[in-house]
């Protein structure tokens, strides 16, 4: 037996029910806007652009130095996200702006970018509080640039741009979330218009038995009550 479908129906069983579908989209917005803008956190970046290079490379090995910089990167992300750096800057921190922070914290907030065949390189440090975040990243730079040339054979470590306190929060993206929450709450409606549509079998006029089950109506035989 062959299933068709019926789209002209389907469309109809939306446009009977399409009261239902706007509540919920009206409700999925509803609640992405409170998780956006009341339980949510939001979160800031800061960010340290670095230099890595060799200061005293020949104009002859230029090119191949240069390679041998932008391949050390993936060392130098190791390096930062290591207790070694780490250690020193949590010690800073808590001395220049009394601010305590434990090592989990400090791996969990610090990430290094990195941008192919470029020898810069980022430091993001993401934090609730955008100044705490800020000052972090520019003493992850300074500890690194300190400390760096005593691991590894370089010699030129430059600070291309410090981190200033951001006042755009990265998270949550408030525009994102509200179009998702709506067509969220749009899908759930539609799937529960459908699905309820599907599970009713009950006959309510002429137009479900000659349409939907193609039988031939002979007549209508008009409830009567019993004392008639």
């Amino acid at each position: 037996m062959e299933t068709t479908v019926n789209f002209g129906n389907i469309f109809n069983v939306f446009k009977k029910n399409w009261k239902l579908i706007l509540l919920t989209g009206i409700l999925g917005l509803l609640v992405s806007s409170v998780l956006t803008f009341i339980i949510i956190t939001p979160k800031y970046e800061a960010t340290v652009q670095i230099l890595v290079s060799r200061k005293n490379a020949s104009q002859a090995n230029y090119y191949n130095d240069q390679q041998a910089d932008i391949q050390m990167i993936n060392t130098y992300k190791d390096i930062i996200t290591n207790d070694v750096i780490l250690r020193s800057v949590r010690q800073n921190m808590i001395a220049l702006y009394n601010i305590n922070l434990s090592m989990s914290d400090l791996k969990s907030d610090i990430a290094v970018e990195t941008q192919a065949n470029s020898q810069v390189f980022s430091i993001n440090v993401t934090d609730t509080n955008s100044n705490r975040g800020s000052k972090l990243a520019n003493q992850v730079a300074k500890v690194f640039k300190e400390k760096v040339k005593n691991i590894v054979d370089i010699n030129n470590v430059t600070i291309v741009s410090e981190s200033q306190p951001s006042s755009v929060p990265v998270t949550p993206k408030k525009g994102e979330n509200l179009i998702l929450g709506t067509a969220v709450g749009i899908l759930l409606g539609i799937i529960i218009v459908y699905v309820r549509d599907a599970l009713d079998i009950n006959v309510r006029d002429v137009e479900d038995i000659t349409k939907n089950l193609g039988l031939i109506n002979l007549g209508v035989v008009n409830r009567q009550d019993k004392r008639n």
